[in-house]
Protein backbone atom coordinates (compact mmCIF):
# COMPACT_ATOMS: atom_id res chain seq x y z
CA UNK A 1 0.00 0.00 0.00
CA UNK A 2 1.34 3.30 -0.73
CA UNK A 3 0.58 6.52 1.46
CA UNK A 4 0.08 9.66 -0.37
CA UNK A 5 0.73 12.42 1.62
CA UNK A 6 0.44 15.88 0.61
CA UNK A 7 3.48 18.19 0.01
CA UNK A 8 3.48 20.80 2.76
CA UNK A 9 1.93 24.17 1.98
CA UNK A 10 3.89 27.05 2.75
CA UNK A 11 2.26 30.86 2.22
CA UNK A 12 4.30 33.51 1.76
CA UNK A 13 2.67 37.12 2.94
CA UNK A 14 4.83 39.46 1.79
CA UNK A 15 7.14 39.36 -1.75
CA UNK A 16 9.93 41.60 -0.44
CA UNK A 17 13.25 40.28 -0.20
CA UNK A 18 12.99 38.39 2.73
CA UNK A 19 10.06 36.87 0.69
CA UNK A 20 12.11 35.64 -2.02
CA UNK A 21 14.59 34.31 -0.25
CA UNK A 22 12.58 32.23 1.89
CA UNK A 23 10.44 30.77 -1.56
CA UNK A 24 13.80 29.50 -3.26
CA UNK A 25 14.73 27.84 -0.25
CA UNK A 26 11.17 26.28 0.24
CA UNK A 27 11.23 25.40 -3.35
CA UNK A 28 14.18 23.25 -3.00
CA UNK A 29 12.74 21.47 -0.04
CA UNK A 30 9.34 20.66 -2.05
CA UNK A 31 7.01 22.92 0.08
CA UNK A 32 3.91 23.67 -2.00
CA UNK A 33 4.62 27.34 -2.17
CA UNK A 34 1.63 30.63 -2.56
CA UNK A 35 3.01 34.13 -2.24
CA UNK A 36 0.83 36.89 -1.77
CA UNK A 37 1.51 40.84 -1.78
CA UNK A 38 -0.60 43.65 -2.41
CA UNK A 39 1.98 44.78 -4.81
CA UNK A 40 1.92 43.13 -8.38
CA UNK A 41 5.55 43.85 -8.98
CA UNK A 42 6.21 41.76 -5.73
CA UNK A 43 4.00 38.96 -6.68
CA UNK A 44 3.92 37.82 -9.85
CA UNK A 45 5.36 34.37 -11.53
CA UNK A 46 8.12 36.37 -13.30
CA UNK A 47 9.80 37.21 -9.93
CA UNK A 48 8.57 33.91 -8.30
CA UNK A 49 9.27 31.27 -11.42
CA UNK A 50 7.55 28.02 -10.82
CA UNK A 51 5.59 29.36 -7.70
CA UNK A 52 2.93 27.00 -7.19
CA UNK A 53 0.56 29.95 -6.78
CA UNK A 54 0.95 33.77 -6.39
CA UNK A 55 -1.66 36.56 -5.63
CA UNK A 56 -2.11 39.95 -5.65
CA UNK A 57 -4.00 42.55 -4.36
CA UNK A 58 -5.81 42.76 -0.99
CA UNK A 59 -4.34 40.51 1.39
CA UNK A 60 -7.45 39.45 3.58
CA UNK A 61 -9.45 38.70 0.31
CA UNK A 62 -7.12 36.70 -0.79
CA UNK A 63 -6.42 34.84 2.58
CA UNK A 64 -10.58 33.92 2.55
CA UNK A 65 -10.00 31.84 -0.21
CA UNK A 66 -6.98 29.45 -0.02
CA UNK A 67 -7.25 26.38 1.67
CA UNK A 68 -5.77 26.56 5.26
CA UNK A 69 -5.28 23.44 7.28
CA UNK A 70 -2.86 21.47 9.78
CA UNK A 71 0.02 20.83 6.85
CA UNK A 72 -0.23 24.53 6.52
CA UNK A 73 2.83 27.21 7.24
CA UNK A 74 2.52 30.64 7.37
CA UNK A 75 5.04 33.08 7.05
CA UNK A 76 4.64 36.79 7.37
CA UNK A 77 6.78 39.66 5.75
CA UNK A 78 4.91 42.26 4.51
CA UNK A 79 6.42 45.78 4.23
CA UNK A 80 5.67 47.39 7.43
CA UNK A 81 3.27 47.23 10.78
CA UNK A 82 0.27 47.71 8.86
CA UNK A 83 0.48 45.19 6.33
CA UNK A 84 1.62 42.76 8.84
CA UNK A 85 -1.20 43.18 11.16
CA UNK A 86 -3.88 42.98 8.77
CA UNK A 87 -2.46 39.61 8.01
CA UNK A 88 -1.93 38.11 10.72
CA UNK A 89 -5.53 39.17 11.73
CA UNK A 90 -6.78 37.39 8.52
CA UNK A 91 -5.12 33.83 9.31
CA UNK A 92 -4.91 33.36 13.06
CA UNK A 93 -8.53 32.03 13.26
CA UNK A 94 -7.50 29.85 10.07
CA UNK A 95 -5.25 27.13 12.74
CA UNK A 96 -2.48 26.13 10.73
CA UNK A 97 -0.09 24.44 11.77
CA UNK A 98 2.51 27.47 11.99
CA UNK A 99 2.35 31.63 11.68
CA UNK A 100 5.83 33.54 11.60
CA UNK A 101 5.78 37.26 11.61
CA UNK A 102 9.10 38.92 10.92
CA UNK A 103 9.87 41.90 13.16
CA UNK A 104 11.38 43.23 15.91
CA UNK A 105 9.79 42.42 19.40
CA UNK A 106 8.73 45.94 19.94
CA UNK A 107 6.48 45.19 16.85
CA UNK A 108 5.36 42.09 17.94
CA UNK A 109 4.25 43.67 21.30
CA UNK A 110 2.36 46.32 19.80
CA UNK A 111 0.56 43.98 16.97
CA UNK A 112 0.05 41.50 19.83
CA UNK A 113 -1.91 44.75 22.25
CA UNK A 114 -3.54 45.36 19.47
CA UNK A 115 -5.66 42.48 18.96
CA UNK A 116 -5.70 41.22 22.23
CA UNK A 117 -7.43 44.41 22.57
CA UNK A 118 -9.79 43.40 19.31
CA UNK A 119 -10.98 40.20 21.63
CA UNK A 120 -8.19 37.76 19.66
CA UNK A 121 -7.72 34.80 21.59
CA UNK A 122 -4.53 35.28 23.61
CA UNK A 123 -3.18 31.45 23.10
CA UNK A 124 -3.93 31.65 19.15
CA UNK A 125 -1.45 35.34 19.72
CA UNK A 126 1.23 32.92 22.28
CA UNK A 127 1.30 30.78 19.45
CA UNK A 128 2.83 32.84 16.72
CA UNK A 129 5.88 32.56 16.28
CA UNK A 130 7.31 36.11 16.31
CA UNK A 131 9.73 37.50 15.70
CA UNK A 132 10.27 34.79 13.62
CA UNK A 133 13.09 32.35 12.79
CA UNK A 134 16.07 30.94 14.87
CA UNK A 135 18.61 33.33 15.98
CA UNK A 136 21.43 32.51 14.13
CA UNK A 137 22.88 35.62 14.39
CA UNK A 138 22.83 36.85 11.11
CA UNK A 139 21.31 40.44 8.74
CA UNK A 140 21.84 38.81 5.54
CA UNK A 141 18.73 38.27 4.03
CA UNK A 142 19.72 34.49 2.89
CA UNK A 143 20.48 33.59 6.37
CA UNK A 144 17.62 35.08 8.00
CA UNK A 145 15.37 33.01 5.27
CA UNK A 146 16.85 30.04 6.16
CA UNK A 147 16.37 30.72 10.28
CA UNK A 148 13.07 31.12 9.50
CA UNK A 149 12.56 27.69 7.41
CA UNK A 150 14.44 26.29 9.72
CA UNK A 151 12.12 26.86 12.73
CA UNK A 152 9.58 25.81 10.37
CA UNK A 153 11.20 22.67 9.83
CA UNK A 154 11.91 22.16 13.87
CA UNK A 155 7.66 22.61 14.00
CA UNK A 156 6.56 20.25 11.00
CA UNK A 157 9.25 17.34 12.05
CA UNK A 158 8.87 17.74 16.21
CA UNK A 159 12.62 18.86 15.88
CA UNK A 160 14.49 20.33 18.84
CA UNK A 161 17.83 21.94 18.42
CA UNK A 162 19.99 19.85 20.00
CA UNK A 163 23.63 19.64 18.03
CA UNK A 164 23.82 16.04 16.87
CA UNK A 165 27.61 16.04 16.96
CA UNK A 166 28.92 13.33 19.54
CA UNK A 167 30.90 14.13 22.47
CA UNK A 168 34.16 12.09 22.87
CA UNK A 169 34.71 11.26 26.58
Amino acid sequence: IKVFKPKPKLIIIGGGHIGLALFKIAKNLDFYTIVIDDREEFANEQRFENVEEVYSGDIPNIIKNISINDNTYIVIATRGYEGDLISLRSVIDRNPMYIGMIGSMKKWIKVKETLINENINIEKLESVYAPVGINISSNSVDEIAFGIMAEILLVKNNGSLAHRKNKIK
